[in-house]
């Protein structure tokens, strides 16, 4: 499972900033904060997007 600290290592090894990866994913950037601190359960679903920005997941087209 990945949880909050992964999304936020992954968006520092990126050196995307929360607003970028916001900016990106289509989320606010306190979603973004929000799911890094696991205040919210990521739902690989509704979280496709994100996770795929940060090189986490390969969507394919």
């Amino acid at each position: 499972m990945i949880t909050g600290k992964d999304l936020k290592e992954a968006r520092q090894r990126k050196r995307l900033s929360q607003e970028e990866v916001a900016e990106l994913s289509g989320y606010s950037v306190r979603q973004i904060s929000r799911l890094e601190n696991d205040n919210n359960i990521v739902q690989l679903q509704r979280n496709m997007k994100l996770l795929s920005c940060l090189d986490l997941i390969k969507i394919e087209e």
